[in-house]
């Protein structure tokens, strides 16, 4: 009879507490607290508890419920896509002045340097084709859209360019500092550069006009940096700011900004304040190559537009391991 009666006052005194929270509580509120309690079941549920239990110890602090559910789709998806990419990609050609080889795709044919201690050409090509359909696919809405004005610092030999081309850009200014990669993109964009529809800026992308070191990798040809400490050899580029290269072409308007620049990324937007305010672009960054990006550049960016608000791609390890992080972040 004792645990009965515990049992009917326990009832009771929640019943109580119930009336007085619905009494006290909009019901709008209330939905909300309802609905905000099942998607957090649905999520916890629906995830991966190896996912969960990394989200939960702070490892993938920087990605949204939204990624962390779609982590192994997403690295499932990447791994086919280079499985395609490597099949489809071929050494046709070679220049043993430059070392640069040209490397042919179902899409277009691409020159590159050789060598590599990661990657050589003919590996890189496909890594960054599976790389940049697995972006598209991921986040297709954020995205080059047509009639887009581009600008793709950190431009390569060229994949991304032509993406945003073939997604239907109407011009795209392609930045690129590093002396034979600025030879391979002049090729694989001959015609499209005689055109108009592409201009090669043979410069890198800072805060300021003046003169770097920029370390030219061994590991491979797209992971030159002005910041990262790579191993290679060192030569020295002109950078200026994307603010002077909009003024030097005129540019009635800039749609989409897009930067791999490995590590440069601050100060280039800084570089860029005066496009951003003007015509705020939509952004794609790479945000993992310094490990406080994830804070700094959104500050960034807001601080010099407050309307921009960013959008996470697909997540990936760090380089250590340790932490999962964007592989790319998006702005509008």
């Amino acid at each position: 009879m004792l645990i009965a009666a515990a049992e009917t006052a326990d009832r009771l005194s929640m019943a109580v507490w119930l009336e007085r929270f619905n009494r006290c509580v909009p019901w709008p509120v209330r939905a909300a607290l309802v609905l905000s309690a099942g998607v957090g079941t649905f999520l916890l549920l629906a995830t991966p508890a190896n996912n969960v239990a990394l989200k939960l110890s702070g490892r993938m602090r920087e990605c949204p419920w939204s990624r962390v559910l779609r982590l192994e789709p997403d690295v499932k998806w990447l791994a086919a896509a280079l499985e395609v990419a490597q099949a489809e990609v071929s050494v046709t050609g070679h220049d043993p002045a430059l070392d640069i080889d040209l490397v042919r795709t179902r899409e277009r044919p691409f020159w590159v340097k050789r060598g590599g201690e990661q990657f050589g050409g003919r590996e890189l090509i496909a890594y960054l084709l599976a790389e940049h359909r697995w972006m598209i696919r991921s986040n297709e809405s954020d995205h080059v859209r047509p009639g887009d004005v581009v600008v793709d610092c950190g431009a390569h030999v060229g994949v991304f360019t032509h993406y945003a081309l073939a997604r239907g850009a109407a011009r795209v200014i392609a930045v690129e500092p590093e002396p034979v990669n600025v030879e391979c993109f002049h090729r694989n964009f001959a015609a499209e550069i005689a055109r108009g529809t592409v201009v090669l800026a043979p410069q890198g992308v800072w805060s300021s006009e003046t003169t770097l070191e920029l370390t030219v990798a061994a590991a491979n040809s797209g992971m030159n940096s002005v910041v990262a400490a790579e191993s290679g050899t060192m030569i020295r580029i002109p950078v200026t700011t994307i603010d002077r290269i909009a003024d030097q072409l005129r540019l009635a308007r800039v749609d989409f900004l897009k930067m791999d620049i490995e590590g440069a990324e601050r100060e280039a937007l800084a570089g860029a304040a005066g496009t951003l305010r003007r015509f705020r672009p939509r952004l794609m960054l790479d945000s993992y190559h310094r490990p406080d990006d994830p804070v700094v550049l959104p500050a960034l960016l807001r601080g010099i537009h407050s309307g921009y608000r960013e959008t996470c791609g697909p997540c990936e390890p760090d380089g250590a391991g340790r932490q999962y992080v964007p592989h790319v972040t998006y702005y509008r």
